[in-house]
Formats: C-alpha cells, structure tokens, sequence
C-alpha cells in the first residue's frame, strides 16, 4: 500500500508504504490503503481531507447507501465508520495518472517488503513526483 497526505499547498504531511500480506485480490489491496489512508490522515492532520482513489468500485462499494453483502463487508463497514468521523471527510475519484506518488509508494513497499512512514517528508522518488505535480498544477 502506498499513502501520501499533503496540504493545501501540495506539501507532504506525510508519505507511507506498507507491505500487505494475504490480500486475495486488488480490490482488497486498494481498500487496505484506503482505510489505512484514512487512519493516518486523520492522526496528522486535523484539516478537513479529501481522499483520492483511482479505484472506481472501491469508491462506489463505500459510498453506496445499501448494506455491503460482499465477501470485503467488514473492511467497507470499518471504511464507513471511519468516513462518519466528525471531521469532514470526502472521496474523490482521481486518474491513476493523478495517482503517481502513492503508486510508486505502493510498488517501493512490494519490492522492497519494507513498511514506512514519512512524517514531513518522503523518500527521493516521491518528492520529485510531488515537485513535479505542484508544478503542473501552479
């Protein structure tokens, strides 16, 4: 998995990856770093947050209004639970072109079954990406 929060002005909060053992599929690997996205964000920042996923179905499985009967119900309720934290908290569907940094998190965690988090930074290959993304976006 690979989460990266920044602020307002495209700074890094922080930058994660974390190695997921036993995840059947990538659906299931998507809503592990999104319900560990959200835990973090919500630890270090106390800023309303917008959270992006380039996973179409992982965004409409959450944000559905009926109960969840899938085999990922448990992991889309918790997901739930979290989103009804009293802080504001909304999703937003991104392209996986929009979602460079926190995918070459996810890939640096995978070859290099390695777990970290970054606070007020991140590792080189990320913030020449946040660089460039704050720079096409100025």
């Amino acid at each position: 998995a690979g989460m990266i929060l920044r602020d307002h002005e495209g700074a890094v909060i922080f930058a994660a990856t974390r190695v997921l053992f036993n995840c059947a599929d990538a659906l299931e690997a998507e809503m592990a770093a999104l319900e560990e996205g959200l835990r973090l964000a919500l630890h270090w920042s106390d800023l309303p947050l917008i959270m992006e996923s380039d996973c179409v179905e992982l965004l409409q499985m959450v944000q559905a209004k009926e109960m969840n009967l899938s085999r990922h119900a448990h992991r889309v309720n918790e997901i739930r639970r979290i989103l009804t934290h009293e802080r504001n908290i909304s999703l937003a569907k991104i392209s996986r072109h929009a979602n460079l940094a926190s995918h070459t998190l996810a890939c640096m965690g995978r070859s290099q079954q390695r777990t970290a988090c970054w606070l007020r930074n991140s590792p080189r290959e990320i913030a020449s990406i946040v660089e460039s993304e704050c720079n096409h976006h100025s």
